[in-house]
């Protein structure tokens, strides 16, 4: 049965074959092109636009994919190292098995997104927008999220272990089952219905609590 449970809810990792050194990386990403088993190093496709194009098996680290518009982006078994995704709109991306690590997604819009088997680490994405996506097996860990939209998405079973989420609006988010042990929470924006089947530690109680608006007083003296 324990086997069952950490089997349900690991992350499932990139799964590489054998990356190749690219000497000819490109330098404009193609509408419906696909990049596979590659490793790059501080690739630039900042402000670039292109649709549709697929990502597989990819080390990318210390690139720049700031303000790039990517819709219907495809990325699988893929890792992004100290990368920069801010202000990148990624509509209706489908992501599976990737990892981000030390990335700066300060302003990142992921709108009608999948993403399943995702792990973000260390990651910067103040005023992030993950709306309307479903976040299936995504764990967070040390990431800052402050002020962080997930309007409208599905955080079933997610996990964010010890991540800044002052500020972060949840409304209108399915969180039955997510997991924010060890996390700030300080101004969070829900709703009290949203909150059903979330998992807090002790500590965390009284946030929530003021968050209902609820006082808490010690008993009155008798007089």
């Amino acid at each position: 049965m324990n086997r069952k449970h950490r089997r349900a809810t690991s992350i499932q990792p990139p799964q590489f074959g054998t990356l190749a050194e690219d000497e000819a990386m490109p330098e404009v990403l193609v509408p419906r092109a696909a990049y596979t088993q590659q490793r790059w190093f501080n690739p630039q496709f900042a402000a670039q636009q292109a649709d549709d194009v697929a990502l597989a098996e990819l080390d990318i680290r210390q690139g720049s994919f700031a303000a790039a518009e990517l819709s219907l982006l495809q990325a699988t078994d893929c890792r992004f190292d100290t990368t920069d995704f801010a202000s990148c709109s990624l509509n209706k991306a489908y992501i599976r098995r990737v990892e981000f690590a030390g990335c700066r997604l300060v302003g990142l819009q992921l709108t009608d997104a999948d993403l399943e088997d995702v792990r973000f680490s260390r990651c910067n994405g103040r005023l992030a927008r993950f709306w309307s996506s479903s976040l299936k097996s995504v764990r967070f860990e040390h990431c800052t999220f402050p002020e962080a939209s997930f309007d409208g998405s599905n955080l079933t079973g997610a996990v964010f272990y010890k991540c800044d989420l002052r500020g972060a609006d949840f409304r209108n988010a399915r969180l039955k089952g997510a997991d924010l042990r060890g996390s700030l929470l300080a101004g969070l924006q829900v709703h009290s219905n949203e909150l059903a089947g979330v998992i807090i530690d002790p500590a965390q109680a009284l946030d929530l609590i003021q968050l209902l608006g609820v006082t808490i007083r010690a008993e009155e003296a008798e007089g």
